[in-house]
């Protein structure tokens, strides 16, 4: 009775599984793109210019949607920008109402692609360098039934939006570009390798940097043990990006020296920061420190028991000889 009481809740839920799951099967990513998926343009006050993009669908079936500017921003370390709308109050970066768009919605014929021309008006009063928009398609649901996402430099993904990023920097003097180190995370001492690096870099100015970074290891004899090339990625301003990578082989012996240099910005700004790691397989050395011991102690054992035997055996050889010579003694007198 239990036996078929437990097969009957086996494909019971079996069936709910697949009840619940055909739906999910169903909702599949569309294959849209949007290029390019971003573009960095130098514009002046109050200039006009002209930018493009290609919505391409790639699905059996036309997709319609709506397109639209917003404005966006990166709040985490790891560069993912997230879409600010309906901001009634721009911000000192925002470039959303510089531009205006051929079409508002538009329909992607099956294996096509549509060409969206983004007409760019900047104010003559603008003030600061850096300025952030982006151009998203969201493909009607309704008809499609499916979803797709935004892909951009960073590999951000928003529901239901594909995204181009357009990034303008304001030709003027005041332009300021300015990066430091933020956290900066690693052990002191470690005894395996590799080592462990973590640390932020701050965007400080007003314009998006994109650093190339170099780290190198020295050993305690000054020669580099390991070299690593950053690979450039754009931060946004007063954002900050995090690194997280190792260093190093497993197995290493001593004191390390490392140093992180940055260079950024039109002037190839510079920045650096050094580091000292020790690193020191205690175990191993313990268990070597202790098998000497132990071999030590085991050879003096050994040449103590020797020892003692051989002062023995040279007892027993004076005593057989004293008894020898009394014995040579004791014949004399007989003769």
């Amino acid at each position: 009775m239990k036996k078929t009481l437990l097969f009957g809740l086996t494909i019971g839920l079996i069936g709910v599984l697949a009840l619940f799951s055909r739906p999910a099967l169903a909702q599949m990513a569309l294959p849209l793109t949007l290029f390019p998926a971003i573009q960095d343009k130098e514009v002046a006050a109050g200039a006009k210019t002209r930018l493009q993009i290609q919505v391409k669908n790639d699905a059996a079936t036309p997709v319609t949607g709506q397109l639209k500017a917003a404005d966006y921003i990166v709040s985490d370390k790891d560069g993912t920008p997230r879409i600010v709308e309906n901001n009634t109050v721009p911000s000192k970066y925002s470039a959303a109402h510089w531009i205006t768009l051929s079409a508002d919605q538009i329909a992607i014929p099956a294996k096509d692609f549509v060409t969206v021309d983004i007409y760019v008006n900047v104010p003559d009063d603008v003030s600061g360098c850096g300025h952030y928009a982006l151009v998203y398609f969201q493909p009607n649901l309704a008809e499609t039934n499916q979803t797709g996402a935004v892909q951009t430099e960073s590999t951000a993904k928003i529901t239901t939006k594909i995204a181009a990023l357009l990034n303008f920097k304001v030709n003027s003097f005041l332009c300021r570009e300015l990066a430091n180190f933020g956290s900066v995370s690693l052990p002191a001492f470690k005894e395996y390798g590799p080592i462990a690096l973590n640390f932020d870099v701050l965007n400080l100015g007003d314009v998006d940097i994109k650093p190339q970074a170099t780290v190198a290891l020295n050993n305690q004899w000054g020669q580099t043990v390991a070299r690593r090339q950053i690979k450039d990625v754009r931060i946004f301003p007063e954002a900050a990006k995090n690194y997280r990578f190792e260093l190093g082989e497993k197995m290493m012996f001593g004191r390390y020296r490392g140093n992180i240099t940055l260079t950024y910005g039109t002037a190839n700004n510079l920045l650096s920061r050094t580091f000292t790691v020790w690193v020191f397989p205690w175990r191993i050395a313990l268990a070597i420190i202790l098998t000497i011991v132990i071999i030590i102690l085991l050879s003096r054992n050994i040449f103590t028991r020797l020892s003692r035997k051989e002062a023995l055996m040279e007892k027993e050889i004076e005593e057989e000889k004293e008894e020898i010579t009394k014995l040579k003694q004791m014949l004399k007198k007989r003769e």
